[in-house]
């Protein structure tokens, strides 16, 4: 079934090895975030400009970078979904882990099967 994993998928996911799960979790964050929306490299200078000519001390994010398209809030709204549906899918621990291995808090050997 589509967007369930088997429970023979489950299974195979439980066994393999911490290590392997965070970097099959990598691997997919880095696929999902791929198909992100980022800002083009002009848009950066323009939102530079746009925030020297405001004129007040409060400022939103339409403000700076403009009104959002209906197309860039489909691929924001779909990329935090599967964000979401893999967290769900490896559970905390391994996004925890991931985390602390991205930001080095933790070292790679601390996962000495990989």
């Amino acid at each position: 079934r589509r967007g369930r994993a088997s429970a023979e998928t489950q299974e195979d996911m439980q066994s393999l090895p911490a290590g392997q799960k965070i970097l099959q979790y990598l691997g997919e964050l880095a696929e999902i975030m791929d198909s992100h929306p980022s800002a083009g490299p002009s848009s950066g200078g323009d939102a530079a400009q746009r925030v020297e000519d405001i004129n007040s001390n409060t400022m939103t994010s339409s403000a700076v970078f403009g009104q959002e398209t209906l197309e860039e809030k489909e691929k924001r709204m779909t990329a935090d979904q599967k964000k979401t549906a893999l967290r769900v899918k490896y559970g905390g621990d391994v996004e925890d882990a991931a985390l602390k291995l991205v930001s080095a808090e933790v070292r790679p050997d601390a996962y000495p099967e990989q």
